[in-house]
């Protein structure tokens, strides 16, 4: 490097590099054919000297001449099988082409650009590149004019080729010219509107992994910095950037050389200085727009560095950039408030409550239930709607996003964040002071759940402040009184179950509750009530009266066919004239024949469904009909076969969109799926729709491959508490539908599984045995998901265990759901045979050690950051700006952790050697800095370390200690966050806990 020339640094663009006298910059240049027929049979040298004549000519050779040759060489280069044939010196190729770099044409000297990116290929052809200062000609072509792109597109690739080709010592060297070009245009980039400046970032980003030292030397960490705040758009370009910059920051040789410059408090300088200006010349007039995208720009760097082990711990080092974070909450403007508000919302995995003055509209939206778009019909529906709301089934394992939100709650809390937001509660800004209360109420509930009660600060964290010194006068006691009051609102609404959005979900809830009942829910209550109160109590819903709806007392509908008033009022629908005509009505407006419940327009997505109402009635109706005498039944057949006559017609395309014929996409005809689906939850209704064939309909739905939307309406609303015809239809969904369908089918067990389907550990394990067969990658790692989920569920791990699948087709996915059965007894005897977990012991040792770590922080990787994984192996996913929600990380299976689960398993570690041999590769791994050997040894001896069993074996070979001291003393934050992590599976059992307290960790 010695041989290269220093070029200072600059904040803008070096303007030096411009100067371009006599230079074409005009539009492409025309020509009619730069083509050269080239013979690839002849001599490759006289090819070649042909081609180096013809392009190094002054004169005499025109410019489509020259485009043809250096294409012609090109292609003559890639057609060559070995370097050896080519007996011209590199350096003599190199030094003819250098002409085309300082042409007039800009395709000539685009063509010369690319024409070198084909000749370096190894070190010495670089080499040779930078002894002949070409490096500065290509820095030429890369600052040249913004309307050059074909030509600094190819310099770009030229600079990202040299960049990847490694040195003998396994070093990148970039010359560095190219280096600082690459981010002068970084820095100055977007306030020219330059449109390669996100490649250049992205090269830039590059540059950071490959050659971090050489970034810092151009003045790389500005430009990143910059750049971070330049990015309010993407949440995943701006995550690139800062991990980029923590890269950089965390080397440990750039650490120990500039520690003064290694500083990213300038991202949280939009919230943290009061009259913060990212470009001094911004008018006044749109000074409020720039502001607002800083703290968009701000807020995704914040988020993105705190959820890595690398950002947290270099934050929290310096307590300066958190205590001025929560410091800047103080402040009494409102924008401010509102923008660390966001930041905190989106860090502890919060919804953000609504900026206003009314305390219950702010509330509403901050509750865990709040819709998302995801639950929409035409995403993931009632499936995602589950995920998103109903706690996993059984889990008895940490949840990693848990142990690093606790690092982070308490770097927070020390702070005096508790102290800054209630000191706002009771401040006389009430959009300010309802906002602070609901996210106050939200962080002293995860901290009851996350933080250990006996931290010294205890004394400080229930209610802070609030009480802790009386008002001065009688308007401060009444706001401290009343938010006193609002935090036990939010306490209430955090401690109670989410509601449902979906009716469908809320009805196979519901329906799961009345099975364990064992009574039919809209019989739960019969009165005796005399013939006249049971008159008036059908005159008071006013469906007699009147016939429009909106007169209806929807809620005495309701409560009526719950509770029904009288024995005879269920058994006279044939005798009693007033009874019947009042059924009468009421199914009429059902009727898809009367065009009135069809044709009502469905709520809008996430807003309040007035329509709710009417179906609810509708499933207690029916219910209530199944069980009447005949001529309630009757009039019930009548109704499904008026339903079972138009569904058909919306299965076309234009029968499902047309408003006149009850669309399914946006009127209530849909709901006809749910009214009919809550008949198949009990026998009479089961037998109805039997008779009137539709389950015939719904199995002949199931065959073909299409109505994907119907599909889904249909197995969402059918009851699967009795073995009857509803569980073959979703079983015919699971085998013959489309990939979609068949997908969501897979899915929608999960729901039966969270919801507590009665029998579905019997039924339900089959269904998810078959899937691990399916054709479609996606329904297998579906169905793979939801069996360790249900295995968390000791009934359910002997169900599958007696099923005895076959997963050695699942690759490394099945090994990791072999380890679930090894955990229970009948398993371990049943794999023990032929010597399988002698052979499964020597593939963890040699392999799957190293690859768990790898699946483990690819889930973490999946939770924290905008990363997604591609659908299909090599795709790829498109940037987005949608809002990413908490996705839990439950520590997946390891093999040595479910063998220590039981006694044999332990003796069988114990026999191999296992915890002495980890431990002992734990120490040499630690002192040569194999990071990927060292963590699969902390992991291995973690699982060991979470069961009682284990726990003794880590005893023995002393591997606790050396953990611990491992989490105190690394300056690696990767190795620091995953001994976090492995002390939480520790934490696990109480002999754990008490282990780690004699270690010194409360």
């Amino acid at each position: 490097m010695s041989s290269l020339a220093v070029i200072p640094a600059s904040s803008k663009r070096v303007k030096s590099l411009r100067i371009r006298t006599g230079r074409s910059g005009s539009g492409r240049f025309e020509h009619n054919d730069d083509t050269i027929p080239i013979d690839l049979s002849r001599d490759p040298n006289e090819i070649l000297k042909e081609i180096l004549i013809n392009v190094s000519a002054k004169q005499r050779v025109s410019t489509e001449r020259k485009l043809g040759h250096l294409n012609n060489l090109v292609k003559l280069f890639c057609s060559v099988p070995d370097d050896d044939v080519i007996t011209i010196p590199m350096e003599v190729i190199m030094t003819c082409l250098k002409p085309t770099l300082v042409s007039e044409v800009k395709e000539v000297r685009a063509a010369g650009v690319r024409a070198y990116r084909y000749l370096i290929n190894d070190e010495p052809s670089k080499r040779i590149f930078m002894d002949l200062k070409l490096d500065y000609l290509i820095t030429k072509c890369l600052d040249i004019s913004h309307f050059n792109e074909v030509e600094r597109i190819q310099a770009i690739r030229l600079v990202r080729k040299i960049a990847h080709i490694k040195q003998r010592t396994n070093e990148t060297i970039i010359p560095l010219s190219l280096a600082s070009c690459i981010v002068s245009v970084s820095l100055g980039g977007a306030e020219e509107r330059d449109r390669v400046y996100r490649t250049c970032l992205a090269v830039l980003c590059e540059l950071a992994l490959l050659q971090p030292w050489l970034v810092v030397r151009c003045n790389g960490i500005l430009a990143l910095i910059n750049a971070v705040l330049e990015c309010h758009m993407y949440q995943r370009i701006n995550e690139c950037l800062c991990m980029s910059l923590m890269h950089i920051i965390n080397h440990p040789c750039i650490r120990e050389w500039h520690p003064t410059i290694l500083d990213v408090g300038p991202t949280l300088a939009p919230y943290t200085e009061l009259n913060y200006r990212f470009h001094a010349d911004v008018e006044d007039t749109k000074l409020k727009d720039e502001l607002e995208m800083r703290f968009a720009a701000s807020k995704m760097a914040i988020v993105s560095l705190l959820r890595t082990w690398d950002g947290l711990f270099h934050i929290v080092k310096s307590r300066d950039m958190i205590g001025s974070l929560v410091n800047a909450i103080r402040i009494p403007y409102n924008n401010i408030r509102r923008g660390i508000f966001a930041v905190l919302c989106d860090l502890f995995y919060f919804n953000e409550p609504t900026w206003t003055e009314d305390f219950e509209t702010a509330l509403k939206a901050a509750a865990p239930g709040s819709f998302r778009d995801n639950w929409r019909h035409s995403e993931g529906f009632v499936v995602a709607e589950t995920k998103s709301l109903l706690p996993v089934h059984s889990s008895s394992r940490p949840d990693l996003v848990n142990s690093h939100l606790a690092i982070l709650l308490s770097s927070f809390v020390q702070s005096g964040l508790l102290q800054a937001l209630s000191s706002v509660a009771v401040s006389s800004d009430a959009q300010s002071a309802i906002s602070s209360t609901i996210l106050l109420g939200s962080l002293l509930h995860l901290n009851s759940r996350l933080l250990p009660h006996k931290d010294v600060s205890t004394n400080q964290w229930l209610l802070p402040d609030l009480l802790k010194n009386t008002g001065t006068n009688l308007e401060e006691n009444l706001r401290i009184n009343l938010a006193v009051k609002r935090l036990g609102e939010v306490h209430a609404m955090l401690t109670s179950p989410p509601n449902t959005y979906s009716l469908y979900l809320n009805q196979l809830q519901y329906n799961v509750k009345q099975t364990k009942s064992r009574r039919n829910r809209s019989l739960n209550i019969i009165r005796d009530h005399s013939e006249e109160l049971t008159l008036l109590a059908l005159k008071n819903t006013k469906v007699l009266t009147t016939k429009e709806k909106e007169d209806w007392d929807w809620g005495s509908l309701c409560s009526l066919l719950l509770s029904p008033p009288s024995i005879i009022f269920l058994q006279n629908l044939g005798v009693d004239e007033t009874v019947r005509r009042f059924f009468r009505r009421l199914i009429y407006f059902y009727l898809p024949s009367s065009k009135l419940f069809s044709a009502i327009d469905l709520a809008q997505d996430g807003g309040h469904d007035h329509n709710r109402i009417y179906v609810v009635t509708a499933c207690h109706m029916v219910q209530f009909l199944s069980n009447s005498d005949q001529e309630g039944q009757r009039l019930l057949r009548n109704l499904v076969e008026d339903i079972l006559a138009f569904l058909p017609k919306t299965n076309t395309e234009t029968g499902g969109y047309s408003r006149s014929n009850g669309s399914l996409g946006v009127t209530c005809a849909r709901d006809y799926y749910l009214i009919l689906g809550s008949l198949s939850g009990h026998r009479h209704g089961d037998n109805i729709l039997q008779q009137c064939k539709v389950y015939k309909y719904y199995l002949d739905l199931a065959s073909e491959t299409t109505h994907e939307s119907l599909i889904k309406l249909m197995i969402s609303g059918l009851r699967y508490n009795q073995n009857n015809n509803a569980r073959a239809v979703l079983s015919k969904v699971l085998k013959t539908c489309n990939e979609a369908s068949r997908l969501y089918a897979t899915g929608f067990l999960r729901v039966l599984l969270r919801t507590n389907c009665p029998g579905f550990h019997h039924w339900g394990s089959e269904l998810l045995t078959t899937q691990l067969f399916d054709r479609s990658n996606e329904v297998t790692a579906e169905a793979i998901d939801i069996l360790h989920e249900a295995c968390y569920d000791k009934q359910y791990l002997r169900a599958v265990v007696r099923l005895r699948p076959t997963l050695l087709h699942l690759g490394d996915r099945g090994s990791l759901l072999v380890c679930r059965f090894i955990s229970d007894p009948k398993g371990f005897e049943y794999l023990s045979q032929n010597h399988y977990l002698t052979r499964e012991l020597g593939r963890w040792r040699s392999q799957y050690n190293e690859k768990y770590v790898l699946y483990v922080e690819e889930l973490l990787k999946l939770s924290l950051t905008s990363f997604e994984r591609p659908n299909k192996e090599d795709g790829f996913v498109r940037r987005s700006g949608n809002r990413k929600y908490r996705q839990s990380v439950f520590l997946p299976a390891h093999l040595y952790g479910e063998l220590c689960k039981h006694e044999k398993g332990a003796k069988l570690l114990e026999r191999e050697g296992a915890c002495k041999d980890l431990t002992e590769t734990n120490k040499l791994a630690g002192e040569d800095g194999q990071m990927l050997k060292l963590k699969s040894c902390l992991w291995a001896l973690a699982h060991i370390g979470s069961t009682v069993w284990g726990l003794a074996l880590l005893r023995s070979s002393g591997a606790l200690p050396i953990i611990s001291k491992l989490a105190s003393e690394t300056d690696k934050p990767s190795i620091k966050g995953t001994c976090v992590y492995c002390l939480s599976a520790v934490a696990q059992t109480i002999p754990g806990v008490e282990e780690l307290r004699c270690l010194g960790w409360e």
